[in-house]
């Protein structure tokens, strides 16, 4: 059976962070790290980058892998996003999304225009969204 996996540095509505039966993984991590000065931002950013280290590398073999879904909703951290999905889909060949919500979503379309990283819209925070799709995951399976 093959994996769809979710990373966001926020969660999934209705779900923490490990495996669901074979079908789902979720490494996803709360941004309760960082400096009281920091913005959300720059507190997303920092997790951002801890979460593929820490709780999804060695966690998935990448040939069990069938999708990838990254969530990302501010701009300093799309870059970041765009960087890890491109790292994910190239290793394991295997369709990769973006999922973010529509602030700024034009800059969001040209940053990500030419990677070959698909695109898809949901509410700020994509808790509900992703929650949404992994029940549905679920069900089918």
């Amino acid at each position: 059976m093959q994996t769809i996996v979710f990373i966001s540095y926020n969660g999934a509505y209705g779900f923490n962070s490990g495996w669901y039966g074979q079908k789902v993984f979720i490494s996803a991590n709360y941004y309760e790290t960082g400096d009281a000065e920091e913005t959300d931002e720059e507190k997303y950013s920092g997790v951002m980058y801890k979460i593929p280290g820490q709780y999804y590398w060695g966690n998935v073999p990448i040939e069990n892998v069938e999708r990838y879904y990254i969530y990302s909703g501010g701009k300093r951290v799309f870059g970041e996003a765009i960087s890890l999905a491109k790292s994910v889909s190239k290793e394991s060949g295997k369709p990769t999304t973006i999922v973010t919500c529509r602030c700024d979503w034009e800059e969001k379309e040209c940053l990500i225009r030419g990677t070959g990283i698909q695109l898809v819209f949901c509410e700020c925070g994509g808790r509900m969204f992703f929650g949404k799709i992994i029940r549905e995951i679920l069900r089918e399976s």
